[in-house]
């Protein structure tokens, strides 16, 4: 699911959409996520929706304590010990109510740093998967969800764990959308290595980029190793800047331009705000 939804939000650049427009169908399809995805598709009244909404409400007004017991007696209704497929959701659609109970738990319990209830109900809710049907804010559920496993592993210390998942979103320097895990991974290295450490890896990961085509480069930082589209993300680089600019970006020569591209990645600029 990761790899794809990377790969999808790449295609959508390069099949020449704007930036403008691109961002704004990623604010329209985060949008649907959560509740109001619930009220398309799964809206219709039973027991399920009502306990749910009493808990949403509780919580809208403080109340946790209070949605935690409504949250937990609506997972209560869940007899079954089997992860459920397509067709079980299918057959009754509004167990996804379950699915967004544990994500309110898990929510809950990280703002109490409970690390542990946070951890399982994060589990708990793969559970119960979305339909198909709920189309590709699929993706951005688990872009959301994988963001909140890094907070549990890193309050639990686990860095490794935490690591292994932004890792495989951060550096897409043109994906928006995925800008979050870069922040997460850099919080992440300074906990387990310190910050002077991180630093000092990064600058001499700068020095030994490799172009291993004309296409791509590749950078390793720590145990993470990075192969970047080059001409992509220097097509993407270009689309902002003036004549006078991209002038003066072609004179460098192809590693000198990709180091330029890095410099001016989001990654890079959060990485010098956190030391």
């Amino acid at each position: 699911m990761r790899s794809f939804l990377i790969i999808f939000l790449l295609l959508i650049q390069i099949s020449g959409f704007s930036q403008e427009f691109y961002s704004r169908e990623v604010r329209n399809q985060k949008a649907i996520f959560g509740d109001e995805l619930l009220d398309q598709f799964y809206g219709k009244k039973n027991e399920y929706s009502i306990l749910y909404w009493k808990a949403k409400g509780l919580m809208k007004n403080g109340k946790n304590e209070e949605a935690i017991q409504n949250f937990k007696k609506l997972l209560s209704y869940d007899k079954t010990q089997k992860t459920f497929t397509k067709e079980d959701i299918e057959k009754k659609p509004y167990y996804i109510f379950l699915n967004q109970s544990c994500n309110q738990l898990a929510a809950i319990y990280l703002k109490k740093n409970n690390f542990e209830k946070a951890l399982y109900y994060l589990d708990l809710s793969k559970k119960y998967p979305f339909l198909e049907e709920a189309g590709y804010a699929i993706g951005f559920y688990v872009v959301e969800r994988d963001l909140e496993y890094i907070k549990c592993y890193d309050g639990l210390k686990k860095y490794d764990q935490s690591i292994s998942i932004s890792s495989q979103y951060i550096l897409n320097i043109s994906i928006e959308t995925l800008w979050d895990y870069d922040e997460a991974y850099i919080k992440s290295i300074f906990l387990k290595y310190g910050k002077k450490k991180a630093k000092r890896k990064f600058e001499k990961a700068l020095k030994k980029i490799q172009l291993i085509s004309d296409k791509k480069f590749k950078i390793e930082f720590f145990d993470f190793t990075k192969v970047i589209d080059w001409k992509l993300e220097k097509r993407n680089y270009l689309y902002r800047r003036t004549k006078e600019e991209k002038s003066e970006f072609e004179k460098l020569s192809p590693k000198e331009q990709i180091k330029e591209i890095i410099k001016n990645s989001h990654f890079y600029k959060t990485l010098y705000q956190l030391l």
